[in-house]
């Protein structure tokens, strides 16, 4: 494994690595998530069920110089199979975001662990934390002064203004980084890369 580029985006260092090698085996699965609801009684309300798969992909191949090594793809399968000679590039070791067979000359990249990667998540969590903060020290004060049905209604839509307002103030200014950032790290993998 080599580094080749190094640098800033948008506040978030990173690190470039190519690995490069003849494919020893690999291995896929999926992990599917599923998640939903049903309403019980004899009421014709519909249900509503949702599903995420992640794909697996974990390739074992010796690099240059003879040494092994093991990458764990998650939401990047490349097609390759024993003998086949492969280039993996991926962000601080461990979050592969393409790779080319030589071999059969297959390219595949994913944007997930790039987005992953480079989505400002402490920051968000911290804003939206701070203002849910001052949300309830807000509330306190107004059920302090006296207690009523309309005040709590008011808060409640508070609440939820809140919520909306805390996604759009926090939560797509944090995606527009994110690809901001991937873009300057893609960019700088392909002024970088061996092949």
């Amino acid at each position: 494994m080599k580094m080749i580029a190094q640098g800033t985006a948008v506040s978030q260092d990173y690190t470039v690595y190519e690995l490069s090698g003849i494919v020893k085996s690999e291995t896929t699965r999926s992990e599917t998530s599923v998640s939903g609801y049903i309403p019980s009684g004899k009421s014709n309300m519909a249900g509503s069920i949702s599903s995420q798969t992640t794909r697996f992909q974990t390739i074992y191949f010796k690099g240059e110089g003879g040494k092994e090594h093991a990458a764990e793809l998650v939401d990047l399968i490349i097609p390759c199979t024993e003998g086949h000679h492969l280039t993996l590039w991926g962000v601080n070791k461990g979050f592969w975001f393409e790779g080319k067979n030589h071999t059969t000359d297959q390219s595949a990249s994913s944007k997930y662990p790039l987005i992953n990667f480079t989505m400002p998540v402490k920051t968000i969590k911290r804003s939206m934390f701070a203002v849910g903060i001052l949300f309830f020290l807000l509330f306190v004060g107004v059920l302090i002064d006296e207690v009523s049905i309309i005040k709590v209604i008011v808060s409640a839509m508070g609440a939820g203004f809140l919520g909306l307002f805390s996604y759009l103030l926090f939560v797509i200014p944090g995606k527009i980084v994110s690809v901001m950032r991937s873009k300057q790290i893609l960019v700088s993998k392909n002024q970088h890369a061996s092949s």
